[in-house]
């Protein structure tokens, strides 16, 4: 049985996303994507998961999280050392476990780091 694994891309040329790309197993063996676009794709995995309104996250998204009434996080959603982890805007950041990617399903993609960038500075 193989897993498909889905990806969107962001065109560094045209400021654009591409349209979603998934593959199979069987179809990442000898695939050189970059030469399909001319290395001006950035490549984004989706986590796997959801947000509250049924979108998928993606890494790339900006995320805005509520904790309780008091407390709300945004941050964005990346892959480093073989795991998802959830970048917050204040530079700190958590692995993301199965108990934070529950969390997640209650959360919401507020923009990406792409076109929404100024979502992650910090206001003074």
């Amino acid at each position: 049985m193989s897993r498909e694994i889905e990806f969107r891309a962001w065109h560094t040329r045209d400021n654009c996303f591409c349209n979603s790309l998934t593959l199979g197993q069987v179809s990442l063996i000898g695939i050189d994507i970059h030469s399909i676009y001319g290395g001006d794709i950035i490549l984004m995995q989706y986590t796997g998961i959801k947000d509250k309104n049924g979108k998928k996250i993606f890494e790339g998204d900006i995320v805005k999280e509520i904790e309780s009434e008091y407390t709300t996080y945004i941050g964005s959603v990346m892959f480093s050392g073989g795991s998802f982890r959830f970048e917050y805007r204040s530079g700190y950041y958590k692995q993301l476990s199965s108990k934070d990617i529950r969390q997640l399903h209650t959360s919401e993609i507020i923009g990406n780091i792409y076109e929404n960038s100024e979502l992650l500075e910090v206001k003074k």
